[in-house]
């Protein structure tokens, strides 16, 4: 009995110690890797953000040009976040980028930017201007208001071990940001986003639930709470279990919408500004209600077209499913879920996601270019309008520098001009680094 009550001992001690590394292993993936970066933040300054409690350093580490103001005092405005307060402007150069280091080339990441104009220029102009992810396009910021906080979030799938954001300026007002995070997905998360495209979020609703993130998300995913008034707000104390392709947290789940009878659908419907935008339409459906089994069936359309091929929707209880489709073609959409003949409760929706899809089909320079560009660009502290990718995309390839693709497609730079660049003293042996260069021109 003696030598038994050991060996409990031992599986207890033991069974102790994986709940706790587990724990911290998941606490450590929660927010450890996340970046988290207040622009225009004083060098060497951090903040702790008062709605996700997460802490956020400067921008300084992260870019060398720009210029840091404060918003206006007219909207520092009760409840505001510390976040927000502070911009980096860049009233000079077409493209200005941000590094983000120490990532993982092959992994995915959910990008966000966020923008708090607050006449910080005094110019009551709120500016329009892109931003690009390394060398693709992913949005144009539409800055309406001074009060407004717009944000635009990719998820995509890093192709080296840094992503760059890059925010270009097109002759609308100059480009200017808040807040930048950066948060690890699974690679598993989201398949849709991979080496070719990216996906740009339109839309992430909690029906029938509260605006959320950090961290009841882990992955500080913003979800918006969204019910209509014709639609009756339902709710459950148990846990959903977690979905393997989106993770959707269990808070999202335990709450949805349903209509008042089977003759009422559930309705979504929103505008895009040309018929060539391409959507991922997401939605996310959990039975919360104890219900007989098989009572509530359902189908999903999109501009009238059914989205299953097959059998209609029979949510399962407590568990999560979804549904999808991707498309394009149109300007108007409307989606409607709508009970079968042989269901005898309404539809059901507890979450809905909806993105851009977005190529990412640009071809970076080849990395051991860009590490010598830059590195000469440091030791000579040339003063061009040099941010971002050497070569691509081509209308913003750097000023004194010309690239050939070689036979891979890959951009590798053929000329260097640096005349009229200020340079002094010897010819470092790093430009023999720029194995394909055929020109050279220096002062």
């Amino acid at each position: 009995m003696e030598v038994a009550s050991k060996r409990m001992d031992l599986w207890f001690i033991l069974l102790l110690l994986v709940i706790f590394v587990s724990t911290r292993v998941d606490s450590q993936n929660d927010s450890d890797s996340f970046i988290n970066i207040d622009c225009g933040l004083a060098a060497n300054s951090t903040t702790v953000d008062e709605e996700t409690k997460l802490t956020f350093v400067s921008d300084d580490q992260f870019i060398d040009t720009g210029v840091n103001y404060k918003i206006a005092p007219k909207y520092v405005t009760n409840g505001i976040y510390t976040k927000y307060l502070t911009v980096r402007s860049f009233p000079n150069g077409t493209r200005n980028c941000y590094t983000l280091r120490s990532l993982s080339a092959g992994s995915k990441y959910l990008v966000r930017a966020t923008f708090k104009y607050g006449n910080y220029d005094n110019k009551n102009a709120p500016p329009t201007f892109d931003i690009h992810l390394g060398v693709n396009y992913w949005d144009t910021v539409v800055i309406s208001t001074s009060e407004g906080l717009p944000y635009t979030e990719i998820i995509a799938t890093a192709t080296s071990d840094y992503l760059q954001v890059c925010l270009i300026n097109t002759n609308h007002g100059t480009p200017f940001i808040s807040v930048l995070e950066l948060r690890p997905l699974e690679t598993t998360l989201y398949e849709d986003a991979n080496s070719n495209q990216s996906l740009v979020t339109y839309a992430r609703l909690n029906v029938g639930g509260d605006y959320l993130r950090y961290p009841d998300d882990p992955y500080d995913r913003i979800w918006q709470n969204y019910t209509k008034g014709s639609w009756t707000a339902i709710a459950t104390n148990s846990s959903v279990q977690r979905d393997t392709d989106f993770a959707t947290p269990s808070i999202v789940m335990q709450t949805a919408a349903i209509t008042s009878s089977t003759n009422q659908s559930l309705d979504l419907s929103w505008k895009s500004d040309n018929d060539t935008t391409e959507f991922l339409i997401v939605f996310h459906y959990s039975e919360i209600q104890n219900i007989p089994p098989n009572t509530r069936q359902f189908d999903i359309f999109i501009n009238g077209q059914r989205v299953q091929k097959f059998s209609s929707i029979v949510p399962d209880k407590l568990y999560p499913d979804w549904a999808s489709s991707i498309r394009t073609d149109n300007t108007d959409y409307n989606v409607s879920l709508k009970a079968t003949s042989n269901s005898t409760l309404p539809p059901i929706l507890n979450a809905f996601e909806l993105f851009v899809i977005t190529p990412a089909t640009g071809i970076p320079t080849y990395s051991g270019d860009v590490t010598t560009v830059n590195n000469i660009k440091a030791n000579y502290h040339v003063k061009k309008d040099w941010s971002g990718d050497p070569c691509v995309p081509t209308k913003l390839s750097w000023t004194g520098v010309t690239c050939t693709s070689d036979s891979s497609n890959i951009p590798r730079i053929t000329t260097l001009n640096l005349s009229y660049s200020g340079l002094t003293g010897a010819i470092a042996s790093s430009f023999g680094n720029l194995s394909s260069l055929k020109s050279l021109y220096v002062p």
